[in-house]
């Protein structure tokens, strides 16, 4: 494999970056987009862009413009490279333009806590399969393929890379392991604003009729992707009961990202876009 450059969007206090140095190979670059500031790291192979105020896609966004590798990743703060994700890498991308692969939990044990990554990351727990999509937080793509400049939306990003005939490999023992402990009010908002500014990002390209469809639809959905994380769960035997204890909270994130779809889709993003 050639060059490698790790983007690391910062935007909470919490999210502290030094297990993620830990895990990073020495001959792998990070670009830190830190859009809380104050943040200085002492490494050669470690840049930060301070960008204080930025959302995580602006700040995706800065940290590709600024990589050179021929590789770019994408990965969370809160999260740590596992021992064997650069030789995961480098096998897959010897064989595919992009590759990604599954998240673990090792944050917090509260059922709430566990809630939030469900909802978030949920179906890419291992062992998962292709089937479960694209982690955001375990992404990488050739340079070339991407287009710098702007704010970096995974799902944007991926539908491109379909449509021009670009498959995504799912790498098993491409892992990351994720820390970050959730707060419960903060997530049930921040899962409001990502539904809105999803829905709202596509609202242009639909006609008003399927504008109205797809909102009076949106309900729904938390439900629909609460029973496609009980299918996937079923096969993980060893977070039946996590799972279980968490269902109430998971129910109630996924329903709050179902409202503000609707929201998004019958009125737009608002300002939803710049909360993510």
């Amino acid at each position: 494999m050639q060059s490698l450059t790790i983007v690391v969007g910062r935007c909470y206090p919490q999210d502290d970056v030094a297990r993620l140095l830990r895990s990073l190979p020495e001959e792998v670059e990070a670009v830190i987009a830190d859009g809380v500031g104050g943040l200085t790291i002492d490494r050669p192979n470690v840049r930060v862009l301070s960008l204080p105020g930025r959302t995580l896609a602006e700040l995706r966004g800065a940290g590709l413009a600024a990589a050179t590798s021929d590789f770019v990743a994408f990965v969370d703060p809160a999260c740590q490279l596992s021992t064997g994700w650069l030789a995961a890498a480098r096998r897959a991308l010897a064989v595919a333009p992009a590759a990604s692969g599954p998240v673990e939990y090792a944050g917090g044990r509260s059922p709430a806590t566990w809630a939030a990554f469900l909802a978030e990351y949920g179906a890419f727990l291992p062992p998962a399969s292709s089937a479960a999509g694209v982690a955001g937080t375990n992404l990488i793509v050739v340079r070339a393929l991407l287009e710098a400049g702007g704010a970096f939306w995974k799902d944007e990003v991926v539908e491109r890379l379909v449509a021009a005939g670009h498959a995504v490999a799912y790498v098993p023992d491409l892992v990351v392991v994720h820390r970050r402990r959730w707060r419960t009010l903060p997530f049930l908002r921040d899962r409001f604003h990502h539904g809105r500014c999803y829905a709202g990002r596509r609202r242009g390209r639909l006609a008003p009729i399927e504008r109205l469809g797809r909102a009076v639809a949106a309900p729904a959905t938390g439900l629909v992707l609460f029973v496609r994380l009980v299918r996937a769960f079923l096969p993980k035997r060893r977070w039946r009961v996590a799972f279980a204890l968490a269902a109430p909270w998971t129910i109630a994130f996924l329903l709050a990202w179902a409202f503000g779809e609707a929201i998004g889709y019958l009125l737009g993003p608002g300002e939803s876009c710049r909360q993510t």
